[in-house]
């Protein structure tokens, strides 16, 4: 009578733990895949002799030097210095998804031994601290804060030479973009480094008035150059003193902005003869000779009365052409004038005026030439 070999399966496998078991039998293999509350394990059994081997999954954060790792970051998970998994981020800052773990392969034996994660090649921070079989959601940290834990993923020599020479980097030459600014712009701080020493990293300095502003790290192998550039704005007036390491660059002053200050360049008229009644355009170019930004009003004045106003806005050495339209009723000269500028003549005739006498001359012209017709 043939053997039920499906009767000892279904006893091992109806553990309410997994919720769902699927058994396959092929040619003496036993393979079960458990889905259930927790994180999913494989197992798989090739004999008597052999460990199952499961299947760990880790999602989480990773930050390198206190900033989230970039897209592109490679994560990878060793147990005793052998690679089990990696996983490549694809949203700053977090590795793996609920749709795609990192996963740990491993063997029921190997229940317990730490897991050493590793971030583009450095050993990194995790937190909290991983054993294979724990799985979940894990923080991983490298460089600023992070105090790798021991492990033999790390790219780092595990012996290096005790009288290598250490890099012998010094600021050789510098400049300044400029050394006056006013409040609010900044100076762009350039200086070249040479490294005499051997192969290393060492941090490049700008001082202000004596003092660490900012550091830049310059990684340079035996007898190489770089050029280092730093970019110091400035918000308070004064003079200070800029230097790069040792090699002291100069002073820079910082003055306050000039304040605004509206001026009328040009002032132009369409017409320096009209009729009573029509209409002559005045243009005006209004400067601000100042450094910030204001609104003034420039007024058009005729025979010394403001006429028309306009608001302008202008920010420091901005200019801007202002436009009005003015009539006039009665004839004579009339003065036109934009703001403070000099004033423009123009003359106004009437335009029932007979044979280019005007009224005032026309009417005694008539009266005397009838008083004339009479004697005769």
């Amino acid at each position: 009578m043939p053997r039920d070999r499906t009767a000892g399966i279904r006893s091992a496998g109806t553990s309410r733990t997994w919720g769902i078991v699927l058994v396959v039998v092929l040619t003496g293999t036993l393979t079960a895949i458990a889905v259930g509350g927790g994180v999913a394990t494989a197992l798989q059994n090739d004999g008597p002799d052999s460990a199952p081997n499961y299947s760990d999954t880790y999602i989480g954060t990773v930050e390198i030097d206190g900033e989230p790792a970039p897209v592109g970051t490679t994560v990878t998970a060793e147990i005793d210095g052998e690679r089990r998994g990696s996983i490549t981020v694809e949203e700053a800052g977090e590795f793996g998804s609920m749709d795609d773990r990192l996963s740990v392969s491993g063997t029921a034996n190997e229940t317990g031994t730490p897991v050493t994660f590793l971030v583009d090649g450095e050993e990194a921070t995790a937190d909290p601290s991983v054993t294979f079989g724990s799985g979940g959601v894990v923080s991983l940290t490298v460089g600023e804060g992070s105090t790798p834990t021991s492990g033999t993923g790390s790219t780092a020599d595990p012996d290096p030479d005790p009288d290598a020479p250490g890099p012998d980097v010094e600021v050789v030459a510098g400049e300044l973009s400029v050394d006056t600014v006013r409040i609010g712009e900044q100076v762009d701080v350039t200086a070249t480094v040479e490294n005499a020493g051997g192969n290393g990293t060492v941090p490049v300095e700008l001082l202000v008035d004596g003092a660490v502003d900012t550091e830049r790290k310059v990684t340079l192998e035996d007898g190489a150059t770089e050029n280092v550039t730093f970019e110091r704005p400035f918000n308070e007036t004064g003079t200070v003193d800029i230097a790069v390491g040792d090699l002291e660059l100069g002073t820079v002053t910082v003055r306050d902005r000039a304040p605004a200050a509206f001026e009328v360049a040009t002032v132009r008229a369409s017409a320096a003869e009209l009729e009573a009644g029509e209409t002559v355009d005045v243009t005006a170019t209004v400067r601000n000779v100042g450094e910030t930004s204001e609104t003034d009003t420039v007024r058009l004045v005729t025979d010394g009365s403001v006429a028309a106003e306009r608001n302008v806005t202008l920010d420091g050495n901005e200019s801007e052409t202002v436009s009005f339209t003015e009539s006039f009723e009665s004839p004579g000269e009339h003065e036109i004038a934009v703001g403070e500028s000099d004033a423009r003549t123009v003359t106004v005739t009437d335009e029932d005026a007979v044979s280019g006498f005007g009224v005032a001359t026309a009417i005694p012209a008539l009266i005397g030439a009838s008083v004339l017709i009479r004697r005769r």
